[in-house]
């Protein structure tokens, strides 16, 4: 069973950054307006130590996928999101460098219309 962690301010995002560096299973529930933020940090952090992280939903869709040298952006989450700078959504932020060693999975949940206001990313 993985480890309950919500995300509510911009000093908590932190704490996913550390889960991710030691690739720790944890469910994050990020706070709405602060997923443009995690997204960019889980992109700085897949660049800083060499390393793909994978999103997908829960179908299994891949959502966005962030390597060492650069970011390829599904239209998914620019959509769902929808905060997320245009020159961000859909296409391709930076080239593809190749698939590094250390990989990491996440699946994300966002939030249904009319429920509660958060995200929901969960390291397998």
């Amino acid at each position: 069973m993985s480890t309950n962690i919500n995300i509510q301010n911009l000093d908590d995002i932190q704490k996913l950054r550390a889960f991710i560096r030691v690739q720790a299973k944890a469910r994050f529930n990020i706070d709405t307006d602060l997923l443009e933020e995690a997204l960019k940090m889980l992109w700085q952090t897949a660049k800083e130590y060499g390393m793909t992280i994978e999103i997908i939903a829960p179908d299994n869709q891949r959502l966005a996928w962030f390597t060492k040298g650069g970011a390829i952006i599904g239209a998914v989450i620019g959509f769902a999101a929808g905060s997320i700078p245009g020159a961000v959504i859909g296409a391709a932020t930076g080239g593809l460098a190749g698939y590094a060693s250390a990989h990491l999975t996440i699946r994300m949940q966002l939030p249904l219309p009319g429920a509660n206001q958060y995200a929901t990313l969960e390291v397998a």
